[in-house]
């Protein structure tokens, strides 16, 4: 589940960027995308990024000539975080993030917020080097999966990404797992949760 400081920074692209839906709209749009009835089908993989709520949203206004109005609900008035406030959530996602590694060797980096908070901060920073070579860990590990998926009985474009698509490394996927692996290569380098909660600091 997404941390208070992902909720926000969704909460806030909603607000500005989808002001002309109501609430009742906004869910619509995605009720009709799992239930496979809009122009928009790509699949979601464990990541709900602004790119693809982005997609499902114009598809759904796309429909939305043929769909009912329903009655407007305005979204709640709430309080902006200070930045303060948004530093001290984004910090209790990191270290989330951090333990879920440690506990699992696995996390969901939701929309690679965590990620981008670090890097943000210059905690973490790769040359280009080492760009080159997580991407090239990350297109390996996706075709893998993906060639699993088709082992296991899918069809090409049935499998979450097409290895075709991945291979290019321009795939949002592709640039989703680059930051995990960079964030994973980073939490590798503490001993435990006293010396990354030190770092954060």
């Amino acid at each position: 589940m997404p941390d208070d400081y992902e909720v926000n920074l969704f909460t806030s692209y909603i607000k500005e960027n989808f002001a002309d839906l109501s609430l009742a709209e906004f869910s619509e749009a995605f009720k009709l995308y799992v239930a496979n009835k809009m122009d928009y089908k790509d699949k979601l993989f464990q990541n709900f990024t602004i790119s693809f709520m982005e997609n499902v949203v114009q598809s759904f206004k796309r429909l939305r000539m043929t769909i009912p109005r329903p009655t407007p609900q305005a979204l709640p008035e709430k309080t902006p975080p200070t930045k303060e406030e948004q530093d001290i959530m984004a910090k209790k996602a990191a270290l989330k993030r951090f333990s879920e590694y440690q506990d699992h060797m696995d996390f969901w980096d939701f929309g690679g917020v965590t990620y981008k908070y670090l890097v943000k901060r210059g905690l973490i920073s790769l040359t280009r080097e080492q760009k080159d070579k997580v991407k090239d860990q990350a297109i390996a590990q996706l075709t893998r999966e993906a060639k699993k998926e088709i082992e296991a009985g899918k069809r090409p474009s049935e499998v979450n990404q097409p290895i075709e698509v991945i291979l290019t490394g321009a795939d949002q996927q592709v640039q989703i797992r680059c930051m995990k692996i960079a964030l994973m290569d980073w939490f590798d380098g503490f001993e435990g949760e006293e010396q990354f909660r030190e770092v954060l600091k």
